[in-house]
């Protein structure tokens, strides 16, 4: 068969429209634009197993303006936009040549706020438990209905199940047609379930527990608010019922998020740039972003196009929506706080945020952080008979703890080696509340697993009797705060130790006065270019969760967010600790220069 391209369609004229710049657009939706006339001109090509059916993209536009407009009311049909078009044409039409199943198995919009996306998220879920049908490519009347269609709408708290829930239940309860194909009511629980009559299957929120669905036979996923989500664990199980289906598909649609370092939906969105480029190559998963430009001035409003597709309608709801645009933005850049400022871009932007304006480092500092790790074989070389300060920064007994080595480098380089500690009794816990693949930390070296319910000092003297033994180090001191630690600490004093070795001990109070040259002279180096950090995505994480706070003289140290929060900087606040004594390694530059060659006479 001889595939055709329709240049008169919807989806096609939107894509050469972004291409051509007729419609502003930033550099991802370019490339996204390109790739989909890229993939039509393969079809064609024996190996390229894609074909897009036009039909199977028409039957779902036929289906979205059926759709009740429940926002608008007055007994008013949604109608696609031309973005939608586009969106909805490729998430429906892209199919396999063989089988006719779908292409896609990941689906990632990312857009601003205001775009419609509760409506089209419960449009695509009405349509896959009603009228979902496969076919052989343009052959609808070979067609069939997988019975029993199960969806699971992913929310990321129990209050956002009603929210993801509620779209579909109005659109229900405002059509007849959909009325005679779904039931909703209370089920034994009180829960409201949403289910097909015909042909049977299930519409089910979720927020915390998969374990129910692990065995489920999926047929969609629809992830809601995707960068709000604070671990990938609950949606890697329920892709794990992938292929069990003729077809199944996780679609994202979301806006972007603060706190970006520690999101696993930015390690995604940075994946998703890379399969745009050309560099990592996914031909199963479709994505769409768009957002305003890094360079682009937020006051710009002819730009807003690029991060808001539906100001291109220039109809009543665009106007709308961009009056409150305009209000909002005067809100917060015209005497609002720096808070409001952070929410106006990721909302109406749709830029990745690193967070509050207290926080330590900001993104160009992430970023120089993550240019700074060097693989941990070559830092225990670089490191290797060199002296160094240990830091020490301990939490409760069941909590995680950190030592951190601080090292001086040639060339004024600045080492440091972070490792964490954590009772196994207690990992589970931590998984549930920190949101962090500790497991996969322990495996990498990052941290270790201490046997029992609590931390016992022998593994952290252990630990630092290993470490400077295996590299030939000489550790100069051991600074801390003796909170949670005073019986360390005596005990390293006393020479109560694995080789009996007495350490000299600082203390290292958790006041500003204490730790406000730590932290200027980390932001120094880092900024400098002078950090080596040994790797460790640990250390990463809790440099990204750290706040700061000044005392009236403007002096700061690091903290969390806030007391109860469970993002921890455990192992920044052991290196800081360390950092405070790092003048006693001066001394002993020239020494090591000379006895490592590396000065001459």
């Amino acid at each position: 068969m001889k595939y055709i391209i329709d240049e008169n369609r919807e989806e096609i004229k939107y894509a050469r429209k972004i291409i051509s710049g007729e419609y502003k657009a930033e550099q991802p939706e370019i490339l996204s634009c390109k790739r989909f006339l890229r993939d039509l001109e393969r079809q064609n090509d024996v190996d390229f197993p894609y074909c897009y059916d036009y039909s199977r993209a028409d039957r779902f536009f036929q289906f979205f303006e059926m759709c009740p407009n429940t926002e608008e009311g007055n007994n008013t049909k949604l109608k696609l936009a031309k973005f939608q078009y586009y969106d909805c044409g490729q998430i429906f039409g892209w199919v396999r040549k063989d089988s006719g199943a779908r292409r896609w198995r990941n689906v990632l919009i990312y857009e601003a706020r205001g775009q419609g996306k509760s409506s089209l998220c419960a449009a695509i879920s009405l349509y896959v438990l009603t009228a979902d049908k496969i076919y052989p490519p343009f052959h609808p009347e070979k067609g069939y209905f997988e019975p029993n269609q199960y969806i699971c709408l992913m929310a990321y708290d129990r209050d956002q199940t009603v929210q993801v829930r509620k779209p579909i239940i109005d659109m229900v309860n405002n059509s007849t047609q959909f009325q005679e194909q779904v039931s909703v009511g209370k089920g034994d629980s009180t829960r409201t379930y949403i289910r097909g009559k015909k042909r049977g299957g299930e519409i089910k929120a979720i927020s915390k527990e998969t374990k129910k669905l692990d065995g489920e036979k999926l047929n969609l996923i629809i992830c809601d608010e995707y960068a709000a989500h604070l671990e990938t664990k609950r949606l890697s199980t329920l892709m794990g019922s992938f292929g069990k289906r003729r077809q199944s598909m996780c679609v994202k649609i979301t806006t972007a998020g603060d706190d970006a370092l520690i999101k696993p939906a930015y390690d995604d969105y940075k994946r998703c740039l890379e399969v745009l480029n050309g560099r990592i190559q996914d031909d199963r998963y479709l994505i769409i972003i768009r957002e305003l430009g890094e360079k682009d001035d937020p006051a710009d409003f002819s730009l807003y196009e690029k991060c808001t597709p539906m100001l291109r309608e220039h109809n009543e709801y665009s106007e709308r929506l961009l009056t409150e645009i305009k209000s909002e933005w005067e809100e917060a850049f015209q005497g609002g706080s720096e808070q409001q400022k952070i929410e106006y871009l990721i909302k109406r932007t749709n830029r990745w945020q690193v967070g509050s304006e207290l926080k330590f480092l900001n993104q160009d500092q992430l970023d120089m952080l993550q240019k700074s790790i060097m693989p941990k074989d070559e830092f225990l070389k670089l490191i290797k008979d060199r002296p160094c300060v240990c830091g020490i920064d301990a939490s409760k007994v069941i909590d995680l703890t950190a030592e951190s080595f601080i090292f001086k480098l040639p060339d004024d380089k600045i080492g440091i080696y972070a490792h964490g500690f954590m009772p196994k009794e207690t990992v589970y816990t931590h998984l549930k509340t920190d949101k962090l693949p500790y497991e996969s930390y322990e495996r990498k070296g990052y941290l270790s697993f201490i046997d029992g319910t609590y931390i016992d000092n022998f593994d952290l003297k252990q630990y630092l009797y290993e470490f400077e033994r295996d590299n030939n180090l000489e550790v100069k001191a051991v600074c801390a705060d003796n909170a949670y630690c005073q019986q360390l600490l005596i005990d390293l004093t006393a020479g109560r130790t694995p080789n009996n070795k007495i350490y000299d001990v600082i203390e290292c109070p958790q006041t500003t006065s204490v730790l406000n040259e730590p932290c200027i002279n980390f932001l120094t180096w880092l900024t400098a270019g002078k950090l080596v950090i040994c790797e460790n995505d640990l250390f990463i994480n809790h440099c990204a969760n750290a706040y700061v706070q000044y005392d009236k003289g403007g002096r700061m140290k690091v903290a969390k967010k806030n007391e109860s929060s469970a993002f921890r900087i455990d192992l920044l606040a052991a290196a800081l600790n360390a950092i405070r004594r790092i003048d006693l390694l001066n001394d002993q530059t020239l020494l090591n220069l000379i006895a490592s060659g590396e000065y001459h006479f």
